[in-house]
């Protein structure tokens, strides 16, 4: 409807709900255009609901990964046991996509949403539309510029923790593999890599400081024949996933570099793949099953009518370091 109209989800919701602040001939397109379309009041937020669904739905970018089957789990083993059924979204980290799984969530009348921020959402404009009609909650992709409740890990933290483990190492010109497109994920584990390195009095070379598109192996790969081929000296390597580490080993094997003696590398997340590559790769693991566990925990909250708790706060939980035989020397 609001599509139609050229409104915001909010505006249309104000409407139904007859909102003082929306003229009058707004309100009456708004109208006029739901008695058209044969819209029940009851798919239009939670304040003109005469009963929950006991439903929530849930997007996350990509649900292949080994951390989003974890966040899952913890998420419908959750849920199911407040007795509510879960309704799964993949965006693809694509914009339109988590738009478009937004307001189908919505029309299927979920009593809230969790929402992982699409890679590439250029606006979050949809987000706060529709958080003024249905109780939303962020996990681990988030956005700081958004005023609601958001459970992530402590990615600041935990990249601090990976890198002064190499430091530990003795490693001192250190790599970092981070992703391209500045999301939170990415922006901290960068703050984690620099406060590590400025503590220990290492000044940040940004020429050990690679970027790449989509976190996979393939890219790690890509990027450290970049590093080998520009002839650049490092002792150390700091993937900000798994994946990119575990790709940066196996370009340096191929290249003849022997991991740890030569160079010490930790990735982020403990994977499953983090155990089959050989050496074993150090990384920081995350809690995913917490995180989705208490994404439902604050959600159901806000889903209380009668609760009266800031919808604006971050739950932070810890990241533990795992050593492997990729940094063990």
């Amino acid at each position: 409807m609001a599509e139609i109209l050229n409104l915001s989800t909010s505006t249309v919701s104000k409407s139904l709900l007859g909102h003082s602040d929306i003229g009058e001939s707004t309100k009456n397109r708004v109208l006029e255009l739901a008695k058209k379309m044969n819209y029940q009041p009851n798919l239009f937020g939670k304040g003109l609901r005469t009963q929950k669904t006991m439903s929530i739905g849930v997007i996350i970018p990509d649900i292949t990964i080994h951390y989003s089957a974890l966040i899952l789990k913890g998420i419908i083993e959750s849920a199911k046991g407040s007795g509510y059924r879960v309704i799964i979204s993949e965006s693809g980290h694509h914009h339109e996509d988590e738009k478009d799984a937004m307001n189908t969530l919505i029309n299927s009348n979920v009593d809230g949403i969790l929402l992982s921020i699409a890679r590439e959402s250029s606006t979050i404009d949809h987000i706060l539309d529709a958080s003024n009609f249905i109780p939303i909650v962020l996990f681990d992709k988030v956005s700081t510029k958004i005023p609601l409740t958001k459970i992530i890990d402590d990615d600041e933290f935990g990249a601090d923790t990976a890198v002064q483990h190499l430091i530990d190492c003795g490693r001192t010109r250190i790599v970092l593999i981070r992703e391209k497109c500045k999301t939170s994920n990415s922006e901290n584990r960068y703050r984690g890599y620099a406060r590590a390195l400025t503590r220990a009095g290492i000044a940040i070379d940004e020429k050990f400081v690679r970027e790449c598109d989509s976190m996979s192996i393939e890219d790690g790969y890509s990027v450290m024949e970049a590093l080998l081929a520009e002839k650049v000296e490092f002792d150390g390597v700091f993937g900000a996933t798994d994946n990119v580490a575990i790709g940066a080993i196996q370009a340096m094997k191929k290249n003849g570099i022997n991991i740890p003696k030569d160079v010490s590398v930790i990735g982020f997340s403990n994977s499953k793949n983090s155990t089959i590559i050989e050496p074993n790769l150090s990384t920081m693991e995350q809690p995913g099953y917490n995180i989705g566990k208490y994404a439902v925990k604050y959600l159901l909250e806000e889903i209380s009518e009668d609760s009266d708790i800031s919808t604006n706060r971050t739950i932070e939980l810890k990241t533990k370091l795992i050593i492997r035989d990729s940094s063990s020397l």
